[in-house]
């Protein structure tokens, strides 16, 4: 039979093709050759059952070593690969190991596959992390070039080095497959055996650290940053952004300000992406305000310029243009008081306050003006954008009233836009008024001083008959305004009295007790007989003496508390009821804490011969002090936060 057939018959698992190879496996040629010495094509490795030729092979069989041999450098198949390759990828420890110690010599470790990949990348990419494991301790001991040894770098690349260094046809390497894949004790051991490995991007334009900090493996990208010893690649694909950029868009704030205290944070607060945006803008984008402060010190420390040409977006800009009051706060806070970028115009002329100002942002325009420096604010409120509008135009016209700028003397109200309209033309802007407007002219711009005075009527490029017709609307919003807030008014004073009875007992109780303690005395009185019949036994005590004024006290503010309740049956008008209302209780809460006080003198007094119990005492009662200050403070942040929305 044709050799070449009986091989093709007997790799296509024909039966009778293997038999008659069986049988002429061990005999001799006329050269005293077997079929083995005759098979340079590794034909029988590939009709060889492999987890037996390992078993043989491993357990000493000369004749099964001997077949691995000849295959194992051998690049076979599509991908190229060798007999290491394929035992990685199978994940095969025992085939690996018996593969690296009987074949060293022909460097197994660092032949390529088709697409450049070593064993220890097939190994990673199957997730065969203790394969991965002995192909980098094997790599410890691969022999030095002779090009290093001629080498006169101060630092040469060492065989073990190129070798984890090593890139595939994408740029890959081995730390960039196991950052992928999240192998952290891998990704470990890899940057702890080459920390001066300069991390290169991939073809994608990503680094290792790049590829942790965007799949949020947060551990690996820590354990990264303590472990190397040489500076990090942070670019990004494309080099239009760095690894703080990422950081700060998935609000890392630990991983953030970490970064800004190493050495290589000039580049990372300094550098601009494509579109001419800093960490800072980035910052401001994802409203990322914890990080604002640290980000423009560490900016001041290199001496940024923090400069911005007219038409170029500044982190003020993108904070504003998002609506991100608290973040327009923040910079306007951090921001060197020596820079005006926040006066910056864009392509369309407006500043941060056209910014807020078309939005209503009040709160925002507040801030804006508290903290802006005095030599800018002048130019900055008056500034015209392209359609000749200063933030005043837009936010009369919006209904939007800011007292602060009303108030500002340096607030030019004779500005025209480009139809020559001023501020307080801009009242008239629409024929019909809008929910906002619900004031006349003169009572939204006070007039402060004669130069500031509002123009005259003559004057206003508005038509008479146009104003006319706004001023009676103006009167009959304002009218119908006044009669919704006296029927709302009416209302929660029909409810206030209704629900008040229980503020009033409350008062009597306390005027009761207060007046009951004034003759039950703690300690009681000196008896009949005694030198100072009558008088209190602990008179001569400090405590109990503050006990004594702390209760005239109480009973004179509960009594004038329910005064005063006397005097809300009497008036009709709501705002005077609210008014006196308020006064009750305020005058109620400070009586209840004082009868707390009068409480713990008293025990004090009585106690002061076991000193650790009347301690004990006093610390109990005063964490009803504590409770109570804690929610007059929530009581006041949110009446602030309401009157902010408002």
């Amino acid at each position: 039979m044709d050799k070449d057939a009986l091989y093709a018959a007997a790799i296509a698992r024909d039966a009778d093709a293997i038999a008659a190879m069986e049988m002429h496996a061990d005999k001799l040629n006329g050269y005293e050759e077997t079929i083995l010495h005759t098979d340079p094509g590794g034909t029988l490795y590939k009709i060889m059952d492999k987890d037996a030729l390992y078993v043989a092979a491993i357990s000493g069989d000369a004749d099964a070593i001997a077949v691995l041999e000849m295959q194992a450098d051998k690049l076979s198949g599509y991908y190229k690969e060798t007999i290491l390759h394929t035992e990685s990828e199978n994940g095969n420890t025992e085939h690996v190991r018996f593969i690296l110690r009987e074949f060293a010599d022909k460097n197994l470790l660092v032949k390529l596959n088709r697409y450049k990949q070593t064993a220890l990348h097939l190994a990673l990419s199957e997730g065969k992390t203790e394969v991965a494991e002995i192909l980098i301790d094997a790599a410890r001991h691969l022999p030095t070039p002779d090009s290093a040894n001629d080498n006169t770098d101060d630092n040469p690349v060492t065989s073990f080095q190129a070798f984890l260094r090593q890139a595939d046809t994408d740029s890959d390497t081995a730390l960039h497959i196991a950052v992928s894949l999240g192998h952290v004790a891998i990704v470990k051991l890899l940057v702890e055996a080459d920390p001066s490995d300069p991390h290169i991007q991939n073809d994608d334009g990503e680094t290792p650290i790049y590829i942790a900090v965007k799949k949020e493996y947060y551990e690996v990208v820590k354990m990264i940053c303590t472990t190397r010893t040489a500076p990090l690649n942070l670019n990004a694909p494309g080099s239009s952004t760095t690894l703080l950029h990422i950081l700060i868009k998935n609000l890392d704030q630990e991983s953030v300000i970490s970064k800004l205290k190493e050495y290589y944070s000039k580049n990372l607060v300094t550098f601009a992406d494509n579109l001419g945006w800093t960490a800072l803008h980035h910052a401001a984008y994802h409203e990322f305000d914890s990080i604002i402060q640290p980000m423009v010190e560490a900016q001041r420390e290199f001496k940024y310029p923090f400069a911005y040409e007219n038409m170029l977006s500044t982190p003020f800009h993108v904070a504003a243009e998002k609506g991100y009051t608290s973040t327009v706060i923040c910079l306007m806070q951090s921001w060197p008081s020596w820079s005006s970028a926040y006066t910056i115009v864009d392509k369309d002329g407006k500043n941060i306050l056209h910014m807020a100002a078309l939005q209503s942002k009040k709160e925002m325009i507040q801030g804006i003006l508290n903290y802006c420096s005095e030599e800018y604010k002048k130019e900055f409120v008056n500034k015209q954008d392209n359609n000749g509008d200063t933030p005043l135009h837009i936010l009369i016209d919006r209904g939007c009233f800011i007292p602060e700028l009303l108030r500002y003397e340096g607030l030019d109200i004779r500005v025209e836009n480009n139809k020559r309209w001023t501020p307080p033309d801009m009242l008239y802007s629409d024929e019909q008024v809008t929910d906002e407007q619900n004031v006349s002219e003169r009572s939204v711009l006070p007039i402060r001083s004669t130069s500031l005075r509002l123009p005259n009527k003559s004057e206003s490029l508005v038509l008479p008959s146009r104003r006319q017709r706004k001023d009676v609307l103006f009167n009959e919003c304002k009218i119908s305004l006044n009669d919704a807030k006296e029927k709302q008014k009416k209302k929660e004073l029909q409810r206030y009295r209704e629900g008040n009875n229980s503020q009033i007992v409350v008062s009597a109780l306390i005027t009761t007790i207060t007046f009951t303690v004034g003759f039950t005395m703690p300690g009681g009185l000196h008896q009949s007989g005694e030198v100072d019949e009558g008088s209190a036994v602990l008179s001569k005590k400090a405590a109990f003496n503050t006990f004594m004024v702390l209760d005239v006290i109480a009973l004179l503010l509960s009594s004038c508390s329910m005064f005063i309740y006397f005097l809300e049956s009497i008036y009709d008008d709501p705002d005077q009821v609210f008014s006196l209302h308020a006064t009750t209780t305020g005058l109620n809460i400070v009586s209840v804490m004082l009868m707390m006080l009068i409480f713990i003198t008293g025990t004090y007094v009585v106690l002061s011969q076991s000193p650790a119990l009347a301690i004990t005492v006093c610390v109990i009662g005063s964490l009803f002090f504590i409770f109570v200050i804690v929610h007059l403070m929530k009581f006041v942040r949110s009446r602030r936060a309401k009157k902010n929305r408002d």
